[in-house]
């Protein structure tokens, strides 16, 4: 939050980011200490991220960094056991308004009860014990109906943002929703992601993005 005293008569110089998502990246420390030497008094510095920008690949190096030093200081709680494999499903439901089929990103039950079905299909030789977390915004009958479709999950309903965000990003897999929420999550994550596709936002970034199609069906190879 800016006091007013701050803002008043300030200026604004947006910095232009660089590649951070190759081996030829500009390290993070280099392009802080390259804002440190513009620095001059009353002026604000932004780094731009727009969340309707289609492609943010090039840069989620940048952004991963700078959320793990905050997570440093600031440690977030895990919504599930770090010992154990996990895997989260984001479901969309009550932060949208239409109800399945009347709106493209809210997908259908079974769309995630296929994805689910292959992925412990194919995470059923693992070495740890697995979970499964489904995450979701409505009333506590949405709770229970997702329990009932997705039978030995642990159902989680109106979880604080800040936590769920940070349970997404740390998951060892996890199923995104055509959100910007849990794209975002995914986009720092550095564990395996899937996402449908076609999406307004690249999901292809890397070899950890799993491309679905509209029912569910994905590359089993890609996954091993």
């Amino acid at each position: 939050h800016f006091q007013g005293t701050v803002l008043h008569n300030a200026s604004f110089q947006q910095v232009q980011l660089q590649n951070t998502g190759d081996e030829n990246a500009v390290p993070v420390a280099d392009i802080v200490a390259d804002i440190r030497r513009q620095f001059a008094p009353r002026r604000i510095y932004i780094l731009a991220f727009h969340q309707d920008t289609h492609d943010h690949c090039s840069t989620a190096g940048l952004w991963r960094h700078l959320y793990l030093q905050k997570r440093l200081k600031e440690p977030s709680e895990l919504l599930m056991d770090p010992q154990h494999y996990n895997v989260v499903l984001h479901i969309r439901r009550g932060d949208v308004q239409n109800s399945v089929g009347d709106n493209r990103r809210v997908k259908p039950v079974t769309y995630f009860q296929t994805i689910l079905h292959r992925i412990l299909g194919l995470m059923r030789n693992a070495t740890r014990p697995v979970d499964v977390h489904v995450f979701s915004l409505g009333l506590i009958n949405l709770g229970k109906a997702l329990q009932r479709d997705l039978p030995g999950s642990e159902v989680h309903i109106n979880s604080p943002h800040g936590v769920t965000f940070h349970t997404f990003m740390m998951a060892d897999v996890l199923v995104t929703s055509e959100s910007k929420f849990s794209h975002l999550a995914a986009l720092l994550s550095q564990n395996i992601k899937f996402a449908v596709a076609p999406f307004q936002y690249r999901v292809d970034c890397d070899d950890l993005w799993i491309q679905t199609d509209a029912k569910g069906n994905f590359d089993e190879l890609h996954f091993l």
